[in-house]
């Protein structure tokens, strides 16, 4: 399947640093990277036959805002690795 090589991914959450697999954690360890990383995003669940959107990806922003007496947020941006960038296909 043909990639989209311009397919920006922006992801925002909450900042979660307790578990090895929280959003702090991981995101945090892949800034700088000069490695393509596997993102898969699966809109409507990960059974088969459902839509995902994968690719090799790298982080180039992670940032931090927190607002007063508010939680603590992340936003993180990705962009395509190489020149196949993400696809569409089906689990």
């Amino acid at each position: 399947m043909t990639g989209l090589a311009d397919s920006k991914v922006e992801l925002k959450g909450h900042f979660d640093d307790l578990a090895a697999t929280g959003s702090h954690i991981v995101l945090s360890g892949l800034i700088g990277g000069t490695t393509g990383y596997l993102f898969q995003a699966f809109p409507k669940g990960s059974a088969a036959g459902f839509p995902v959107f994968r690719g090799s990806f790298l982080l180039n922003k992670y940032n931090l805002s927190a607002a007063i007496s508010g939680a603590v947020m992340y936003d993180a941006g990705l962009v395509p690795f190489g020149t196949a960038g993400g696809s569409w296909t089906t689990v």
